[in-house]
């Protein structure tokens, strides 16, 4: 018995340990590892020799380089983006830097977006969304208005079918696990019951 609760505690006190690194060491060091690669892209933009090949080789060498003890790092490529534009920018007391960044980035923002439109919905309502929206914006029979509305419009049902099709997957995630859960806890009961009768 004795044990037992010897090893409860060993494995409780590794999993405290764990946490503490997770919430403490590690984003410091994740931190570290991204700063230094958005000052590595603000070299490529003071020698003017930067572009979208080497800016996706950077976030890539970030990406590999940030580590977590319990999940898998994401961190999208639009997000380095605008979070590089916000370093610059505190960075850059005189301005002139955030204009050279803003002059590179934007544009490849912009592209991104459009490859991304409607990336999170799944590929059967994306491609509708996709044909509506060329349909709109090649229509010269439209005012520049309508257009906007239908576009804000299409917007919101990519969100709403976005949120329907996460609600849809938890529940899924939920349902897959409950029985194996419900096997376990009875087997765990039994077994603990057991020890605890000797």
């Amino acid at each position: 018995m004795d044990i037992y609760y010897i090893f409860v505690v060993i494995l409780a006190v590794i999993f405290l340990v764990l946490l503490v690194v997770e919430h403490t060491i590690i984003p410091k060091r994740n931190k570290r590892t991204i700063t230094k690669n958005f000052e590595l892209l603000a070299k490529g933009v003071n020698h003017n020799n930067l572009d979208e090949e080497k800016i996706k080789l950077i976030h890539d060498q970030c990406k590999d380089g940030l580590f977590s003890i319990f999940y898998i790092i994401q961190y999208p490529f639009e997000l380095f983006i605008k979070e590089f534009m916000l370093y610059i920018m505190e960075k850059d007391e005189d301005g002139s830097l955030t204009n050279e960044v803003d002059n590179i980035l934007k544009p490849l923002l912009e592209k991104i977006r459009e490859e991304n439109l409607y990336s999170n919905v799944n590929v059967r309502e994306q491609s509708l969304l996709l044909s509506i929206a060329k349909t709109i914006k090649d229509n010269p029979n439209l005012a520049d208005s309508d257009k906007t509305s239908i576009k804000l419009s299409l917007n919101n049902l990519a969100f709403a079918i976005e949120e329907n099709q996460n609600a849809l997957s938890k529940s899924k995630k939920t349902n897959k696990w409950a029985v194996p859960a419900t096997y376990i806890g009875t087997i765990a009961t039994i077994v603990f019951g057991i020890i605890g009768l000797i």
